[in-house]
């Protein structure tokens, strides 16, 4: 599909159960981050060489296109590895723009899904002018 924000200018569209997108000879990964929009709440479904690792929520973006969210958990990714993501819910479709792998912090802007961990303010009191 078509979309003028996306990386790339266009996305893959998952439309229903076992609908996905497999990319080859990745090199080894820790952490992985698909960017989708999506019209409802549902689960893709993450392979690697072709063994099923774990399911992944997608929340609604509010919008087919523009609208993006990320979908980001750890997991491990051997070199020259086959990733497969696929749909699992009906009724929703899944816009996958891009996918981001590497290790530890990738560098993503948060959003309402991804927040960056809360900072609590008594971890940055300090008491002055008491002996």
């Amino acid at each position: 599909m078509s979309d003028n924000k996306t990386s790339g200018g266009f996305t893959v569209i998952l439309t229903k159960p076992d609908d996905g997108i497999r990319f080859n000879r990745l090199p080894t990964a820790d952490k992985l981050a698909i960017h989708y929009t999506s019209s409802g709440v549902g689960l893709l479904s993450v392979a690697i060489n072709n063994q099923f690792i774990q399911k992944l929520n997608v929340h609604s973006s509010g919008n087919l296109t523009g609208s993006f969210l990320y979908a980001i958990t750890d997991i491990t990714i051997p070199h020259d590895a086959i990733l497969t993501i696929s749909l699992v819910t009906n009724d929703m479709t899944v816009n996958i723009d891009q996918i981001i792998i590497g290790d530890d912090d990738l560098g993503l802007q948060p959003d309402i899904w991804n927040l960056p961990p809360l900072l609590w303010l008594r971890d940055l009191i300090q008491p002055i002018g008491r002996d």
